[in-house]
């Protein structure tokens, strides 16, 4: 499990995950990461963690819209990377009809969503080279 405290919320995102994997569903974890602050500290420290156990091949478990970038994040640090992409946020116009072209807060959130991870695929080209791969770019 990997995932720091980047909110400085008291608790890394890794414990988290730790505690109901273990809890709910009876999965024991084995290496937890949970100092990074951001995507590319979270590769980073996962591939320090696992590579000198011979651990190179993954499941990335992340949301819908970040894992493009986080793909090609992992995927630059050393990781075979098997997309497993989470929390998918879709409308259907159709059943919708008409009120599917009215403005609303959804619609908003979305397309912050959106231009946050779009900026964040620019910012990780221009200063930590990694480029969203061709499978990311249709997640």
């Amino acid at each position: 499990m990997s995932g720091g405290d980047p909110l400085n919320e008291g608790r890394p995102a890794a414990a988290y995950m730790k505690e109901i994997l273990e809890g709910e569903f009876g999965v024991p974890v084995r290496w937890l990461e949970g100092h990074s602050r951001t995507t590319f500290e979270n590769a980073r420290d996962t591939w320090a963690l696992l590579a000198p156990r011979g651990v190179t091949r993954i499941f990335l478990v992340t949301h819908a819209w970040h894992m493009g970038r986080a793909k090609g994040v992992f995927e630059q640090q050393g990781f075979a990377v098997t997309a497993a992409p989470t929390g998918f946020s879709t409308r259907d116009a159709m059943t919708r009809g008409a009120l599917a072209w009215v403005p609303d807060a959804n619609a908003l959130s979305d397309t912050r969503q959106a231009l946050h991870e779009w900026l964040g695929r620019l910012w990780y080209a221009l200063f930590h080279g990694a480029a969203p791969t061709a499978t990311a770019a249709s997640t």
